[in-house]
């Protein structure tokens, strides 16, 4: 767990990302109207800087390596995710203590760099938990 947090804490001091504690957040999120959310999200999906970070911290770029992304900043922060794979369907979803315009940042964000890579999940979201269903 240890070696997995120092690898993405110094990924993200190299590229300038600042983590940020969930009460900052939470303020952050809850002053932006949810369209701001979404745009924000869907500008950031599409960014070389979001896909620069799957790839230096997976090693490829790709629907699986987004997901393996994801999983490693969870496992470093209060955000929990689970991941079922049933045959060529996958259902991936992300448990956070945030606020309703934070899920619509993520379910944009993440949808936007799996469309990058031709998939087009399914997503249920709700104040606290965002859902990418999808044929792989």
């Amino acid at each position: 767990m240890l070696t997995k947090y120092a690898k993405v804490q110094r990924f993200l001091t190299k590229e300038r990302w600042f983590p940020f504690a969930e009460p900052v957040l939470k303020d952050v999120f809850a002053s932006l109207p949810e369209d701001k959310a979404a745009e924000i999200g869907r500008k950031h999906g599409k960014t070389t800087g979001f896909q620069n970070l799957v790839h230096a911290m997976t090693g490829g770029s790709s629907v699986g390596n987004i997901i393996l992304f994801l999983k490693m900043v969870c496992d470093v922060s209060s955000i929990n995710y689970t991941d079922i794979e049933d045959g060529r369907n996958r259902r991936f979803a992300i448990m956070h203590n945030i606020n309703r315009q934070y899920s619509i940042f993520l379910a944009n964000l993440i949808s936007t760099a799996f469309e990058n890579h031709g998939i087009w999940p399914k997503i249920v979201s709700d104040d606290r938990v965002v859902v990418f269903e999808f044929e792989h």
